[in-house]
């Protein structure tokens, strides 16, 4: 008797734990090539959870499986027309090695993506690039 009321509790602590915590994380998956005969190629994936107001992210460099970590750092409206959805521009932060290694500035209008820029730290590196839609089949990475 006594193991069944342990093992009881145990479920019903967990059950609870996890109904705590239990939110939708989504992703976003996005495949870049920049737009000047280098043709770098860029995989970005954004993650957010609306119930723990979270958002961030990686970025991948063409067949490089070694991700980068991007933090969300701000969106600010451009064009607000009525009858059309807003053009947003929202900047991330790129992270290596421990230190501020770039930003990454993204223009939106509902779910389409019109501008990709990079800036590196030191302002010398700078790139725009293009969405496409270079996938594979399970639409979980880009095909590259």
């Amino acid at each position: 008797m006594k193991v069944r009321s342990i093992c009881f509790y145990f479920i019903f602590f967990f059950i609870a734990v996890s109904n705590a915590f239990a939110s939708k994380v989504t992703s976003d998956l996005r495949c870049f090539v920049e737009t000047s005969a280098k043709k770098i190629k860029l995989e970005m994936r954004l993650y957010s959870d609306e119930t723990h107001n979270w958002t961030g992210g990686y970025v991948k460099y063409g067949k490089n499986r070694t991700p980068i970590s991007i933090v969300f750092h701000a969106t600010k409206p451009i064009d607000q027309s009525s009858g059309r959805p807003s053009y947003f521009e929202s900047t991330w932060i790129e992270i290596a090695s421990a230190e501020v290694a770039g930003k990454y500035t993204i223009g939106t209008q509902g779910a389409n993506v019109y501008s990709l820029e990079y800036v590196g730290r030191d302002l010398k590196k700078k790139y725009s690039f293009d969405e496409t839609t270079e996938r594979n089949s399970t639409d979980d990475e880009c095909k590259w």
